[in-house]
């Protein structure tokens, strides 16, 4: 039996040349370089771009009473600048105003007491002179002669009696101006009591907010009104703490509405956080996720009165040129 094979085809020149090159390539290529390890330090930003909110540099403060009560006037609204001891509200105050009526009555009564007082011991003292003049004559006239003994004796006793009535008046003028002290105290007291059923304010500023009307009833310590102390506005920004000590005091900087590149004011930083804070500010509600922690920084602003106080702004610091340590 025979067996067949397939005949072998001789490769073309242009073929054999190719698969040369191909080989070629291959073995002698050069390996790529490696890539140059990047160092994370040496990126170094020029400005810090952080989320913040208008405030004045005192901040904003909810006012409340010490006391509390029924308010019987409003005498400011929302939107309202006030001067300090300004009065805000004016509560009820029949208990305190009958208790000072008091006060001052017993006041008034105890100073005609002690006028009355006074006026019976200079009495008493005139009578003591009469006595003790007419003592020492009966004493000289009894030494000549001129005079009995019991004459003097009597004469002796009348002094006596109008030196007693005038010390026991003395004292008793005493004790009335001790108590009229005290009532004096009473009357403070009470005048303090019912000043502090008019509730003032506690420095110039701006009412922001104001919760409550004539009739509400007001439990002590409660508040009732937003305050913005006048003075300087500020932005207060979150810096994340990525480049949180990269923030220094006297660094400059602006405020531009949020998303834009229209500048608001311009400033400078005037306070920086001791410490990285876990919550930020911009969490309106319990529920919503916490951003990264961050470091407060304090812009005080330069003609920024016109900004509306809790606009949500972005603040831009330049880093450069610090001028005092954190």
């Amino acid at each position: 039996m025979y067996q067949f094979f397939p005949a072998f085809t001789r490769p073309s020149r242009p073929a054999a040349c190719l698969a040369c090159l191909l080989l070629t390539t291959a073995c002698g290529a050069p390996e790529p370089a490696a890539k140059a390890p990047v160092d994370p330090t040496a990126f170094q930003p020029t400005q810090l771009v952080a989320l913040g909110r208008i405030e004045p540099l005192q901040e904003i403060v909810s006012l409340a009473s010490e006391e509390g009560g029924v308010i019987r006037e409003v005498r400011v609204r929302a939107g309202d600048s006030v001067r300090r001891d300004q009065v805000l509200l004016v509560l009820s105050a029949r208990v305190e105003t009958a208790r000072l009526r008091q006060s001052e009555a017993k006041f008034g009564a105890q100073t005609a007491q002690i006028a009355a007082d006074r006026a019976a011991l200079a009495s008493a003292q005139v009578t003591l002179r009469n006595a003790r003049d007419f003592y020492e004559r009966s004493a000289r006239a009894s030494a000549e002669g001129a005079e009995t003994q019991q004459n003097v004796d009597n004469a002796e006793a009348s002094y006596r009696r109008a030196q007693r009535d005038e010390e026991r008046l003395q004292a008793s003028l005493r004790a009335a101006q001790a108590q009229l002290e005290q009532l004096q105290a009473d009357a403070r007291v009470s005048r303090a009591e019912l000043g502090r059923r008019t509730v003032r304010a506690p420095g110039p500023g701006t009412i922001l907010d104001l919760s409550v009307k004539p009739g509400t009833a007001l439990s002590p310590n409660q508040s009732y009104a937003e305050f913005a102390p006048q003075g300087p506005v500020t932005a207060l920004l979150e810096v994340d703490e990525l480049f949180a000590d990269r923030v220094r005091l006297g660094q400059t900087g602006l405020v531009r509405a949020e998303g834009t590149l229209d500048t608001l004011a311009i400033g400078r930083v005037v306070a920086v956080g001791p410490y990285l804070k876990a919550k930020s500010l911009f969490a309106e509600q319990t529920g919503d996720p916490e951003d990264r922690r961050v470091r407060e920084v304090r812009l005080q602003l330069d003609g920024g009165r016109g900004l509306l106080l809790n606009r949500r702004v972005e603040g831009v610091i330049q880093l450069g040129g610090a001028a005092a340590r954190p």
